[in-house]
C-alpha cells in the first residue's frame, strides 16, 4: 500500500478544476460572491482583488475582469448608496428565522432601525429569488427593523438591480 508522505497540493484555480462552461459559470459565481463578501465600499476593491490573486483564486490574467465586475456593482447608480462610507454593513451575516432556519443574505445595510437587503445572483432571473429576498426581509422585520429596500443584483452580461 502507498504511504502518505504529508505532502499534498490543492489547486485553487477554477480553470484547472473544472472544464465545462456550466462549472466555469458556477465557479465564477462563487468567486464573485466570495469577493463581494469582503467589499464594504469601493475603497476595498483593490485590496480584495490583490488578496484573491495572491491566494490563487483569481489568475492574474482575470484580475481586470473581476476588478471591473466588483467596481461595476459598487458604482452602479442605483446601488452605490448601499456602498457609501459610514454605513453599517453586514456581508454574509447569518440570521435565524423563528423556525430555526439559518439564512445568509449577501449584504445587509443598517441605518438605525432601517435596513436594506441585497442578494447577488450570477444566473438568470427566477421567481424563487424574489421568495428568497422576501424571506430575508421577513426575518429582519420580525427582528424589529423597517425594511426599506429589497434588491436582487443580477450580474450576468451587465449589472441589473431589481428592487422588490
Amino acid at each position: 500500500t502507498a504511504k502518505f508522505d504529508g505532502h499534498l497540493e490543492i489547486s485553487t484555480r477554477a480553470g484547472e478544476l473544472w472544464g465545462t462552461s456550466r462549472d466555469t459559470a458556477l465557479s465564477r459565481g462563487n468567486l464573485f460572491h466570495f469577493g463581494m463578501s469582503t467589499v464594504e465600499t469601493a475603497d476595498d476593491i483593490g485590496h480584495t482583488i490583490s488578496e484573491l490573486v495572491s491566494i490563487g483564486m483569481i489568475p492574474e490574467d482575470q484580475q481586470a475582469f473581476y476588478s471591473a465586475l466588483f467596481t461595476g456593482v459598487v458604482n452602479h447608480p442605483l446601488l452605490s448608496p448601499f456602498f457609501d462610507h459610514g454605513l453599517m454593513i453586514r456581508n454574509e451575516l447569518p440570521i435565524i428565522a423563528e423556525n430555526g432556519v439559518i439564512l445568509r443574505p449577501d449584504r445587509i445595510v443598517l441605518q438605525g432601525e432601517k435596513v436594506s437587503v441585497l442578494d447577488y445572483k450570477t444566473g438568470k432571473q427566477d421567481p424563487s429569488h424574489i421568495q428568497q429576498v422576501n424571506a430575508y426581509a421577513q426575518v429582519l422585520a420580525a427582528m424589529g427593523y423597517t425594511v426599506e429596500n429589497k434588491v436582487l443584483v443580477y450580474v450576468e452580461d451587465h449589472i441589473k438591480p431589481v428592487f422588490i
